[in-house]
């Protein structure tokens, strides 16, 4: 058991060893800043965005609440349910019915 334990704990340092030593060791080329040609390019197309403005998408005509089978479905069902025990109260958020 001892020996488990101590390969266990040998392996995690190595472990952390080779992850510290390889850490943050970026190339680079990756670094470099772009050149002013593009970083210009690309600072001209930021500032030609009107600032604080989102684009509107439009939401799918499938996802909109328009069918009214179903709304009138839903009223017919809760008509039927509430003429069953018209006296009692409306359960309470978050409650089972009774």
């Amino acid at each position: 058991m001892n020996k488990i334990l101590a390969a266990l704990i040998a392996g995690l340092f190595a472990t952390v060893s080779f992850a510290a030593s390889h850490a943050g060791a970026a190339p680079a080329e990756a670094m470099k800043p772009a050149s002013p040609k593009a970083e210009a390019a690309g600072q001209a197309k930021a500032d030609a965005k009107p600032a604080g403005q989102v684009k509107k998408t439009e939401m799918p005509e499938a996802m909109k609440s328009g069918n009214e089978k179903a709304q009138t479905a839903s009223a017919e069902k809760k008509a039927k349910r509430n003429a069953k025990k018209p006296g009692r109260k409306p359960a309470a958020q978050g409650g089972t019915p009774n």
